[in-house]
């Protein structure tokens, strides 16, 4: 059921702006700029999660961007007798 699946990221969109990023930009806002680094799977999961976020900090005067860095780790790697090694992905 799609509409579950949004309902849930939203209300975890919430719950990280209101436990993680509205306390970094209250206690940075001297600064004039902040960058808040996360690894949570709901940014990747849903998309439209880190949009909402974008369009919550607008509204409210924020200058706000998102980007994605992934990184693929092998999660194993068969290596024979030759001197190379197959890395096999998940």
């Amino acid at each position: 059921m799609p509409g579950a699946r949004v309902r849930f990221a939203r209300t975890q969109v919430i719950d990280v702006l209101t436990a993680e990023i509205m306390p970094v930009l209250r206690e940075s806002g001297m600064a004039g700029r902040v960058e808040y680094v996360c690894d949570m799977r709901l940014f990747n999961d849903h998309p439209s999660a880190a949009q909402m976020l974008i369009d919550i900090l607008t509204d409210r005067g924020y200058s706000a961007s998102h980007s994605t860095e992934v990184s693929h780790v092998p999660i194993s790697s068969e290596c024979g007798s030759s001197a190379t090694c197959a890395l096999i992905p998940s």
